[in-house]
């Protein structure tokens, strides 16, 4: 465990040098597989010609306490360049931490940074994987409020993006006050562009389905279920006034300078 901590450290110090690359390759050392091992086993006699491994002194901290260090100073450096699902990832494994798990004021403000950055990671199977993972959680329970966040990712239909960061804005700048501190300006803008990637996959169901509808409908239901979808792309576009009248969606979605 002497050579976790001299590795962390050694990532620590270039990540306050802001020297992200050679942060990386130092972080490459420390296998997370390492913080899996069960230390409450006993251990078995060594026999002679065995290596002996020596118990870390009381100075080092305990392996879980490294792991935990380990993956907020991994946060660092994958905030440098806005990884959101790497950075929830690390969350994810702080939140796992036993200690952690037990202690409602520790777990609350590290589930709150998973599911933030759940929703600000692009769509992709793992991040949907984690997504509806994280719904599963008994304790998204205690913060509903982010239940419903996620609640509202997963559900295929228009998100009115006024009416979401109004809710949930007083939340989004509280998180100054939490573990990780806040989550800045540019994961604002960010959560936008992530709506309307949402907005942007639930058109091309919605395409899909017209393009089906009228095989499968008579004329008389088709002309009672057209209107509904046809209120969709209306608040779409009452909703991003500025992106319908200038940059198409699909643009923003790419992201634009």
């Amino acid at each position: 465990m002497r050579n976790l901590s001299i590795s962390w450290l050694q990532v620590r110090l270039c990540l306050d040098r802001q020297d992200y690359v050679r942060a990386q390759i130092l972080s490459r050392k420390i296998s997370p597989r390492v913080f899996d091992a069960d230390t409450s086993k006993d251990k078995r006699k060594p026999k002679e010609g065995d290596n002996m491994v020596q118990e870390a002194p009381a100075d080092v901290p305990s392996l879980l306490e490294l792991k935990r260090i380990y993956y907020e100073l991994m946060i660092r450096y994958y905030s440098h360049n806005n990884d959101y699902l790497e950075i929830c990832r690390c969350y994810k494994s702080i939140y796992e931490i036993p200690s952690i798990k037990e202690d409602p004021a520790k777990w609350t403000p590290i589930l709150r940074k998973i599911c933030w950055f759940l929703v600000l990671a692009p769509h992709d199977p793992m991040q949907s994987s984690l997504l509806n993972a994280t719904l599963e959680d008994k304790n998204l329970s205690e913060i509903p409020n982010f239940r419903l966040l996620l609640k509202q990712v997963v559900t295929m239909e228009v998100i009115q993006w006024t009416k979401l960061w109004e809710f949930f804005k007083d939340e989004y700048e509280n998180e100054k006050n939490l573990l990780g501190g806040a989550l800045g300006t540019k994961a604002a803008e960010d959560l936008k562009l992530r709506i309307i990637e949402h907005v942007l996959l639930f058109l091309a169901f919605t395409i899909c389905l017209f393009s089906v509808l009228p095989l499968c409908l008579s004329i008389d239901l088709w002309f009672m279920v057209c209107p509904e979808y046809l209120g969709c792309f209306k608040v779409l576009f009452e909703d991003y006034p500025e992106e319908a009248g200038g940059s198409s969606l699909l643009e923003l979605a790419g992201g634009r300078e």
